[in-house]
């Protein structure tokens, strides 16, 4: 997904994590033998909840913004 979003390979620990945290604390499975429930959680992200995490790396991660030419000095 970051790819298709051109962005930048490095995110993925970011964005991996903050996927993570949200796969262990949404998808419930039944018994420790039902992976369905877990391909299910984990392949049901969708691009906008990516875009939210890649978002989310801009308030406590590695991106931040751009400084513009003029604010450089």
């Amino acid at each position: 997904m970051l790819a298709t979003l051109r962005l930048p390979a490095p995110l993925a620990k970011t964005v991996v994590g903050a996927a993570m945290q949200e796969f262990v604390n949404r998808v419930r499975p039944n018994d420790p033998n039902d992976w369905l429930t877990l391909v299910r959680g984990a392949s049901g992200v969708s691009r906008e909840r990516i875009e939210d995490y890649v978002a989310a790396a801009t308030a406590d991660g590695p991106l931040v913004p751009e400084r513009s030419y003029q604010e450089q000095p």
